[in-house]
């Protein structure tokens, strides 16, 4: 018990609020509940993104389930004949929990449309609510001329799930700008190259050995190397899993797996111990490997400076095999294929 509070304070902080909101909408408190409610949506999100490395289906459950009791107890309290602000608000986190919910099947911006339609779609459904019963009941021109009193009967759910619409849409267009626009232009603009030698490093693993790539490997059996971000990242634990779902298959392959971070060799120890990993976790620690291979930028996004100690930089998400002889065979990238699906990888092994 005391472990999972060390690890889930926000998150055990965010049910409290919730069980909070049910509790006031039971006694008849429902319009200071629908705004306890509202909010709680938008900390159980926060929650999600800075909890999620020890147990995503936990954090990803809570969060879902957080919205549609909002959606469900606003729908209730207004009366709806559909369940309105329910599916509202499930498409509106869906578009901002995509990335980190579907990354495995779908990647990190291949399909990118499916954000922004998700939150039309949950804005689409927010916009009919209010309407549909005054609709229903007497017709389309009273509703048009009963424009004040229709704001005014859903004050509460206006204010909470308008901001919390906008604020996944706000989310959705910031890690849009930072995740593609940003970092396209930095993607092996020097380095890696398909074709090419790998080049040479030399970093320590998560017990402090020390790896040199052409030493230990060149001539002798083949690798695959992917950077991360580091332990404040949940997209990069994201990878770290799939990755070790695939490491048997590499294993059978006689391929070397080797993971690339800044975090230094007692936070990678942990981190291996804590996600049960088998491959070996290297320490970049001023990010010269991640700038030598071309996965280098150096525009940190303010979110990851506040819950990471990157001032340099950060390394961009990329996965590289490299063939027994040290040439670069296939390069996998967030900003065009998917880096968490090894499967794209397992395909060019067969070809080694």
């Amino acid at each position: 018990m005391k472990q999972f509070i060390f690890r889930f304070p926000f998150t055990i902080t965010v049910i409290l609020i919730i069980l909070s909101g049910i509790a006031m909408y039971l006694v008849g408190n429902e319009f200071v509940a629908l705004h306890v409610l509202g909010l709680s949506c938008t900390l159980a999100f926060g929650a999600a993104l800075s909890e999620t490395k020890y147990n995503p289906p936990l954090m990803y459950g809570i969060t879902y389930v957080s919205c549609f009791i909002a959606g469900l107890l606003a729908d209730l309290h207004l009366e709806n004949t559909l369940p309105y602000y329910s599916i509202s608000m499930l498409f509106w986190i869906n578009s901002a929990m995509f990335r980190h919910v579907y990354l495995v099947r779908l990647g990190l911006l291949t399909h990118r449309w499916i954000e922004f339609t998700s939150w039309l779609i949950g804005a689409a459904f927010f916009l009919i609510a209010p309407a549909s019963r005054d609709i229903l009941e007497k017709g389309i021109f009273y509703f048009s001329n009963s424009i004040s009193n229709w704001i005014y009967s859903h004050e509460a759910v206006l204010f909470n799930f308008s901001l919390f619409g906008m604020l996944m849409l706000g989310y959705a267009f910031f890690k849009h700008y930072y995740d593609y626009v940003q970092s396209k232009p930095y993607y092996a603009n020097e380095g890696a190259m398909v074709g090419k030698e790998a080049p040479n490093f030399q970093l320590p693993d998560e017990e402090g050995r020390l790896v040199n790539l052409h030493r230990d490997y060149k001539g002798k059996k083949p690798v695959l190397l992917f950077f991360t971000r580091g332990d404040w990242c949940p997209y990069c634990h994201i990878m770290l899993r799939a990755y070790e779902r695939a490491h048997a298959l590499f294993n059978e392959r006689g391929i070397e797996v080797l993971s690339i971070n800044p975090d230094p060799e007692a936070n990678n120890r942990y981190k291996k111990e804590t996600l049960r990993l088998h491959y070996r976790l290297l320490y970049d620690p001023n990010l010269s490997t991640a700038e030598l291979y071309g996965f280098f930028l150096p525009k940190v996004n303010p979110a990851a400076k506040a819950v990471s100690n990157l001032d340099r930089g950060v390394p961009l998400p990329a996965a590289i095999l490299i063939d027994k002889q040290g040439i670069i065979r296939y390069i996998s990238r967030s900003d065009k294929v998917d880096t968490l699906n090894p499967e794209f990888i397992l395909k060019i092994v067969e070809t080694l």
